[in-house]
C-alpha cells in the first residue's frame, strides 16, 4: 500500500513538471500555426481593447460625383430658302434674295404673263425672245411679264446671272418655285417646263401652256392685253 501511493504521487509530480515545461513550446506552436494559417486548438486570447472603436451604424455615404454640365448647342438658324420664306409658302425670291409675296407680285387691276424657266431648258430660251417682244408691244396697256426660274440659287445663282447677262430679258426675273407653279395649274404638279400662264386683268387664268407653243401664246396674250383697265392702256 505504501509503495502504491508513493508511485501516484510521483506520477502526479511528473505530470505537473511536463505540463510546466511544455507550456513555452504550445505557445510556440500556436504562433507559428496561425502564421501558416493552421488552426491550434486551445484557449482563445483575450482581445485587446481598442481605445478608438467606432459605433456601429450606418456606413458613411460617399460624396456623390457632380453632374456634368450639358455642352451648350448652337441653334443658328439654317440659311436655305424655307428658311428665308415670308410664310406664304410659294418661296419667291428676288434675284437679290429678297422674299416677295406671290399675291403682292400678281395684282389684280393688269394682264399678267407668268413663266416658269430654266437655264438648261431649251424650248424655254426659245419662248424667252417672244416673251421679251410681247413685252414691249403691250406695254402701253399695262401687260406684265414676269419669268420665274425654278433653279437653286444656292447653287446655280452664277449660271443663271451668266444667261442674264447674256439674254438681257426686258421683263422680271425672280426665282420661283415648284409650290407657285402648281398655284397656277389647277394644283396640279408642273412637270414639264417652260409652263406658261395667261392671265386677265381681273385674275382669271385664260390660258395655260406646257411647252413653247408660239401661236396659241400670241392669241392668248393679245387677248389678255385687252382685258386692261382703261387706267392701263
Amino acid at each position: 500500500m505504501v509503495m502504491k501511493r508513493n508511485l501516484l504521487w510521483l506520477l502526479v509530480y511528473l505530470g505537473a513538471f511536463c505540463a510546466l515545461s511544455l507550456q513555452p513550446h504550445a505557445a510556440r506552436a500556436q504562433h507559428i500555426g496561425e502564421q501558416r494559417g493552421v488552426k491550434i486548438y486551445g484557449p482563445a486570447p483575450k482581445p485587446e481593447a481598442d481605445s478608438e472603436a467606432k459605433p456601429a451604424g450606418k456606413p458613411e455615404a460617399k460624396p456623390e460625383a457632380p453632374a456634368a454640365k450639358k455642352s451648350a448647342q448652337s441653334t443658328s438658324e439654317e440659311d436655305d430658302l424655307e428658311a428665308q420664306d415670308n410664310g406664304d409658302g410659294y418661296n419667291i425670291f428676288t434675284m437679290a434674295g429678297q422674299p416677295v409675296k406671290f399675291a403682292d407680285l400678281l395684282r389684280k387691276g393688269r394682264p399678267y404673263v407668268v413663266t416658269f424657266w430654266a437655264t438648261w431648258c431649251g424650248p424655254c430660251r426659245q419662248e424667252l425672245p417672244h416673251l421679251m417682244q410681247a413685252a414691249e408691244a403691250y406695254r402701253g396697256s399695262g401687260l406684265q411679264v414676269i419669268g420665274l426660274n425654278l433653279e437653286d440659287p444656292r447653287t446655280e445663282e452664277r449660271k443663271v446671272r451668266a444667261f442674264l447677262n447674256q439674254m438681257r430679258p426686258t421683263f422680271p426675273i425672280l426665282y420661283g418655285s415648284h409650290q407657285a407653279c402648281r398655284a397656277l395649274n389647277n394644283n396640279q404638279p408642273c412637270s414639264s417646263i417652260p409652263r406658261t400662264f395667261v392671265i386677265a386683268a381681273n385674275g382669271g387664268i385664260m390660258a395655260r401652256f406646257a411647252g413653247y407653243n408660239p401661236g396659241p401664246l400670241g392669241i392668248a396674250i393679245g387677248q389678255a392685253a385687252r382685258t386692261a383697265t382703261p387706267a392701263r392702256r
